[in-house]
């Protein structure tokens, strides 16, 4: 966790990190929107919503070493909003 802490800061690699966040973002954005998802009013905010569950659920996964936590977070959100 440290090293990511100290990549940040530095500007170059925060802007590539933010850089590819957005594109990761926008695709799930596209994803969304074609999905047709009943409780998808927003894609954009819904694609947020995605992107830092997902990530939180990486990072905790590998913090507790435990099973696919990223999956189950999917699963449990495409649950919500179908």
């Amino acid at each position: 966790m440290s090293q990511l802490i100290d990549d940040l800061v530095d500007e170059d690699l925060r802007r590539l990190l933010a850089e590819g966040w957005g594109l990761e973002r926008a695709y799930l954005k596209a994803l969304l929107g074609r999905c047709d998802l009943p409780g998808v009013k927003n894609p954009g905010v819904c694609a947020a919503i995605l992107f830092d569950a997902l990530n939180g659920a990486a990072l905790r996964a590998a913090a507790e070493g435990s099973a696919d936590l990223v999956s189950q977070t999917l699963d449990n959100l495409l649950e919500q909003w179908t």
